[in-house]
């Protein structure tokens, strides 16, 4: 019945976060983003989350002779020139 934590944004704004154009904290700077109530939850989950890089084997041998580093969920892996309406 009462949430621990609420986060509230538009759907577009949760996509550039999903894409990794954008960070919950850059959308909250932005008045994009509010989070109500105990954070600590949603920043335990973010800390457990397995890192990976969408340059994976699919197939054997298919693997790029130089990996990416993965991004650290839910932050932006290198600035990007974004406007968030």
């Amino acid at each position: 019945a009462k949430p621990n934590l609420t986060v509230t944004l538009n759907r577009a704004d949760l996509n550039h976060v999903m894409m990794g154009q954008a960070s919950f904290d850059d959308l909250i700077k932005a008045g994009k983003a509010k989070f109500d109530g105990d954070r600590s939850g949603f920043d335990h989950l973010r800390s457990i989350l397995v890192l990976f890089t969408p340059d994976f084997e699919i197939l054997p041998g298919t693997a790029p002779k130089q990996r990416a580093a993965p991004p650290k969920p839910f932050e932006v892996r290198q600035q990007i020139d974004i406007e968030i309406d």
